[in-house]
């Protein structure tokens, strides 16, 4: 009973922990911004952690992040225009290279983890 429940708990916990990569604290290079992206139950979520402008500490920018294939897509909040836009996440090591749709526009982004040396 005990070698069914180990492979059991091993055919499952590899997908779930994969499924997490993007975990972590990243600097978004703008605004000298560190987001943490963090799991819920819903999937993963992104909130500004440390900001030159500090209205914005505390607040969530990232919601609904699901992996779909090889990638992440949910929604980026841009503060300046006030509202959601779609999302796709790309990790590439210790970078995450952003794709912000925008109607038939898109813009790039590149965000860098922060080791724990660079934690604020």
């Amino acid at each position: 009973m005990k070698a069914f429940t180990l492979v059991f708990a091993l055919l499952f916990a590899g997908p779930l922990s994969g499924q997490a990569s993007i975990e972590g604290r990243w600097d978004t290079g703008e605004q000298r911004s560190i987001v943490e992206i963090s799991a819920i139950p819903k999937g993963l979520e992104g909130t500004i952690i440390s900001s030159n402008e500090p209205r914005l500490v505390g607040k969530k920018n990232l919601r609904n992040l699901k992996k779909v294939g090889e990638h992440w897509e949910g929604e980026l909040y841009a503060f300046k225009r006030q509202r959601w836009f779609d999302l796709k996440i790309e990790e590439r090591g210790d970078q995450l290279e952003l794709d912000i749709r925008v109607g038939f526009f898109s813009t790039q982004r590149t965000w860098t983890r922060l080791t724990t040396f660079e934690q604020p």
